[in-house]
Parts: C-alpha cells; sequence; structure tokens
C-alpha cells in the first residue's frame, strides 16, 4: 500500500481512539401520547440512523397523556413528550426541551347528527387522561358554548387519538379531539368536525421533556439526543416524499393519499425551527396554572430550556458543511486544499458493493487512513461499522499536501 508506513502513527492514533470508543449504543426509550405526525421527527432521527450516529438506540413508546409524564419522573423513559407542563408548575422539576407543534392540530370531532359544540351538553366526550393537554382544551373551550366539562359533558379518558377514533366508530363516544391522520379519516368516514383547535385557542402541541436531574447528571447523553432529532428535524420538513413514506410506517397506514393530507396539514402548525416566543410561553404556562389551581408566579425559564436545542442546531449547521460520502463519512478542507472530485473517485473505488450505504469494507478504511494522511485535513467519521461494534469517532489527522493515485 504505497505510503502507508508513512501515516503509521497517524492510523495507529486512529485505531486506538476507535478501539476505546467502540461500544454497545446506549439504549433509551421515549414516550410518545400517540403516533402521529407530530413526533416525527425522532422517528425519522431513528430511520436515518442519527440516533446510532451518536451511539443510541432509542425506543419510542406509547404512553398516553400525563402517565408519560410520570414515567420520566420516575425515570421509567428518559425523555417524555407532554406539552401541558401542569406537574411543572406545581413544582416538579421538569424542563421542555423543543416544541413540535407551535399551534394546537386537529378537530372536535363527532357522532353525524350532532352539528355544534352546543348539543354535546350531556353526552359523551372522549380524551386523553384527565389534566392532559386535550382535556385542558376542553375544560377551556366548553364554556364558550355554555358548557362545563364533567358538570355538562361527561369526560372519559380513552387514551391515544386513534383509540378515541375506534371508540367514536364504536359509539362509545359522542365526540373527541382528533390529530391526523384520525382526524382526517373521521372526517372521511362522515363524522363532522365541531371546530379546529387552532382556530379557538393558542396553545403547542407535543415536545420533548426531561428531567433536571437528568440535565444535570447526563447532560452529554441529552446534546446527543437533541443533535439526532434536529437532524430528523430538518429532514422532515425537507424531504417531502422520504416524510411521506416515514408517516405511513410510524402511523401504520397504507393511504397514501391520507398520510399526504396529514404531512400538509402538519406543515401549517410544525414548530419551524423548535422554539416558541417567551409570549406563547406565558400563554401555556398560564392555561396549565388556571387547570391545576396554581396561583403563584411561574417563570418561563422553570419550564422551557432551549439552550440543549440551540446548541445542537448550531453543531449541525456547521457539521452540514462537510462533504458527505453515503451519509457516513465526511471531511473538512482546509481552503488550500481541493480534490473533492478525486476523493469521490476514491470513495467509489473502495466503497465495497456487497455492504451498502454506511458500511465500509476493511480495505476501504485502510486506504482511507492513507489518503487522508496525506493532506492536511479534518476528518469526522460520525459512524464507522467494523463487524458488530459501532463507534462514534472525532479526531484529527495531519500531513503533508500531495497528489494522490488510489493503490
Amino acid at each position: 500500500m504505497g505510503n502507508l508506513a508513512k501515516s503509521v502513527f497517524s492510523s495507529a492514533l486512529i485505531f486506538l481512539t476507535l478501539a476505546a470508543c467502540a461500544s454497545a449504543e446506549e439504549r433509551i426509550k421515549v414516550a410518545v401520547s400517540n403516533f402521529s405526525p407530530s413526533y416525527m421527527p425522532m422517528f425519522m432521527a431513528s430511520k436515518r440512523g442519527y440516533y446510532a450516529e451518536e451511539g443510541l438506540a432509542v425506543d419510542i413508546i406509547l404512553i398516553a397523556g400525563l402517565l408519560g409524564t410520570k414515567a420520566v419522573m420516575s425515570n421509567s423513559v428518559e425523555f417524555g413528550s407532554a406539552s401541558n407542563p401542569t406537574a411543572a408548575v406545581q413544582g416538579a422539576k421538569l424542563k421542555m426541551l423543543m416544541v413540535f407543534n407551535d399551534k394546537p392540530p386537529g378537530i372536535l370531532a363527532a357522532q353525524p347528527g350532532i352539528k355544534s359544540v352546543t348539543e354535546l351538553r350531556g353526552k359523551k366526550v372522549g380524551g386523553s387522561t384527565v389534566g392532559s393537554l386535550d382535556y385542558g382544551w376542553l375544560k377551556e373551550l366548553f364554556p364558550k358554548f355554555g358548557l362545563q366539562l364533567e358538570r355538562d359533558v361527561i369526560f372519559l379518558p380513552i387514551g391515544s387519538t386513534s383509540t378515541r377514533y375506534s371508540a367514536l366508530r364504536m359509539g362509545t363516544i359522542d365526540a373527541s379531539p382528533l390529530s391526523p391522520p384520525s382526524s382526517f379519516m373521521a372526517q372521511d368516514a362522515g363524522y363532522p368536525a365541531l371546530l379546529r383547535f387552532s382556530d379557538e385557542i393558542e396553545d403547542i402541541q407535543a415536545s420533548i421533556v426531561t428531567t433536571d436531574d437528568r440535565l444535570a447528571r447526563q447532560g452529554e447523553l441529552v446534546r446527543r439526543f437533541m443533535r439526532a432529532t434536529v437532524k430528523g428535524h430538518r429532514v422532515y420538513l425537507s424531504n417531502r416524499q422520504e416524510a411521506i413514506s416515514a408517516i405511513m410506517e410510524f402511523t401504520r397506514q397504507k393511504n397514501l393519499e391520507l398520510i399526504a393530507r396529514a404531512y400538509e396539514d402538519h406543515m401549517k402548525t410544525i414548530a419551524r425551527d423548535g422554539t416558541i416566543p417567551e409570549r406563547l410561553q406565558r400563554i401555556v404556562i398560564d392555561r396549565s396554572k388556571r387547570l391545576v389551581g396554581v396561583t403563584r408566579e411561574v417563570r418561563p425559564e422553570e419550564i422551557f430550556d432551549f439552550s440543549f436545542l440551540r446548541r445542537a442546531q448550531t453543531e449541525v449547521t456547521q457539521s452540514s458543511r462537510l462533504f458527505t460520502f453515503r451519509h457516513h463519512i465526511a471531511v473538512t478542507l482546509q481552503p488550500s486544499v481541493s480534490f473533492l472530485s478525486e476523493l469521490s473517485l476514491f470513495a467509489q473505488q473502495f466503497l465495497h458493493p456487497r455492504n451498502g450505504v454506511g458500511r465500509l469494507s476493511h480495505h476501504f478504511f485502510y486506504n482511507l487512513l492513507e489518503f487522508i494522511s496525506r493532506y492536511r485535513i479534518e476528518i469526522e467519521l460520525p459512524l464507522i461499522e467494523l463487524g458488530e461494534k459501532f463507534c462514534v469517532f472525532h479526531g484529527r489527522v495531519e500531513g503533508s499536501a500531495q497528489n494522490f493515485n488510489p493503490v
């Protein structure tokens, strides 16, 4: 292999680093309240391997409503998704790190024949859980129509939006808040929308929540999780076709037209950068305070912490400037060095055909080390698979710039 002897020290240093960091992925759990487009940035991050690049194996599990928050507080899961911070305004040490929707999605669907909210008097309305986000919406909205939740209307905790749609079809309930795609399925089946929540209230929906203790003790884990999620979020926003395909898989729906509608609808409510302004933060806090009867002053910084998100966005933006091979190998060139076309040909020659995207043959890896050792460059290997082991690696290799001819 030509000049490999010249790069023995650099290559050995890389292999020592690889050996030191090669380890099994760290498994974590994330609780979501339903399998809907709202949580697609996390599913996209998992599907694209972004969590694996950060050394994480993420399980997205269904835990309805505020039960997910309780799971976070008991350390049964690392992250939750409840965007109704009732526990936090009551003193629970929780922080909301990212908001997925800065407008409330979905509709209040009802049985055919019910034409207005006022006709729900004495009827059964299904929701997630008592104290959940949709419960709070109903409690705030019904007085506008002369109704009081749980006095004039019977509230039944049913669970996720898909479960509530099933209960509506079975006639177990007379109405329920539904989010896409269940909301579209209900309307297509003849269940009327009594109102759209985004037309009636200002609120958020779907988020990433964790404990203050985890932020303090496992800040690096949180940063890795947020970096991968930001990547998934950006892909979801920018790649419509891939996003629609992923929604179909996540929601287990096969109707392409339906899911395309759900995606377009989600683009109307999604928080583009995952943050919300202080004005909306205070609206969210005040609604939660009213719901649980808290009167003390609650400052936004007690509930929201977008610092991990903003750091992740900066790091992802910086890393996106790298030239990428098959999503998993990238190099940043010094301004004085230009060999992108040569490097591309090199990658094409030595990528092992049967290994496919994201996998490297050992032959390619050795030749890559030989190649980069001849240039003064910085190399980042977010994910390399050697056998069954994964490794997250960041390093710098320096050498003299000279012409390179693949071996």
